[in-house]
């Protein structure tokens, strides 16, 4: 994602998915009163279920489904990460998620039917519901996902990296991130052990930045995204001080080697191709969790705007009566 519009991009993909869901209800509203159902499927599923399907739905009978519906779909949508679009999740898990979003949404809208007997929500309904909403939410996800990559095959949206080590792992994950140039990895450099690589070759002739010693002045001198610590076992000694430069700064971790435990970094498992990574970010990023702070940002402010404002007027009043110039320094 665009890393500068990344928050407007999420944000917009939630309000498109709350008019896909409206959508999806009135899809299913008109498909359930339709005369193809009711003359066909209707007849086909009477066979299976004895549910009263001729009968056609009513809007006033089911209005104040979307007042639950809206807020439980939303919810889970963010819950399973279907808002996330990692660069290295492939379509079998975004599909799995989906799955889950409408298989636990579907048993919580029941759940709400079956303890507030809300008798007059049709069953038929709401299963087309599903199915219509399950194909809107991930055929735009689908969408999504192909528009990214096709922007980062042709050098956009892409996380500048670096790699650390020169080990057979390390050689396999060059290979890994450039036959996958969708997910949007540049590899700016390698950092080694002693500022130079035996064999360059094997490393697609990426240029040396320099030795494990200057880490931190190789990141504070060049935009850097990512970190890839790939290395032997005679380096473990090295790798958490590699992990504290990188946790200092604010660079991701992405690590090949054993789990190692950081006072402030999150770690989050995570797959690239056929390699298994431990991921360590010291930002947040569970979507519910920044919704929660950005909720509660907003409401902070709204409530001590007020207060500031009247205290800004004062100061400034007592600025401008006890010293010449303008209130505010530029």
């Amino acid at each position: 994602m665009f890393k500068k519009y990344e928050y407007i991009f999420i944000d917009a993909t939630r309000i498109v998915d709350i008019l896909l869901i409206l959508i999806s209800f009135f899809v299913a509203l008109d498909f359930r009163n339709s005369e193809f159902f009711q003359t066909y499927i209707s007849s086909l599923l009477l066979a299976w279920f004895q549910w009263p399907m001729q009968t056609k739905v009513n809007f006033s009978d089911i209005s104040v489904a979307p007042w639950f519906i809206l807020p439980i779909w939303t919810v889970l949508l963010s819950y399973f990460g279907c808002n996330n679009f990692e660069r290295t999740t492939g379509f079998l898990k975004h599909f799995l998620n989906m799955v889950n979003v409408h298989l636990l949404g579907g048993f919580l809208v029941g759940s709400i039917v079956y303890f507030f007997k809300l008798e007059d929500f049709k069953r038929s309904f709401f299963l087309i519901f599903i199915v219509v909403s399950f194909f809107l939410l991930f055929l735009f996800r689908a969408v999504i996902r192909y528009f990214l990559n096709y922007i980062r095959l042709r050098g956009q949206n892409y996380n500048r990296s670096v790699i650390v080590g020169e080990s057979a792992e390390a050689q396999q994950l060059v290979s890994e991130l450039n036959t996958h140039s969708h997910w949007g990895y540049k590899i700016e450099g390698i950092i080694t052990k002693k500022g130079e690589l035996p064999s360059p070759e094997e490393l697609h002739d990426f240029k040396v930045l320099g030795s494990l010693d200057n880490l931190e002045k190789i990141l504070r001198s060049m935009p850097v995204d990512d970190v890839f610590v790939a290395v032997p076992s005679e380096w473990r000694l090295n790798i958490k001080e590699v992990l504290r430069t990188c946790e200092l700064i604010g660079v991701t971790v992405h690590l090949l080697p054993d789990r190692i435990d950081m006072e402030i970094a999150k770690s989050t498992l995570s797959s690239f191709g056929d390699l298994s990574l431990i991921s360590f970010s010291s930002t947040p990023s569970n979507p519910i969790h920044l919704a929660i702070k950005r909720v509660i940002d907003v409401v902070v402010s709204l409530v001590l705007l007020p207060f500031f404002l009247l205290l800004y007027i004062v100061v400034g009043t007592m600025i401008k009566l006890d010293s010449p110039g303008p209130i505010i320094y530029s």
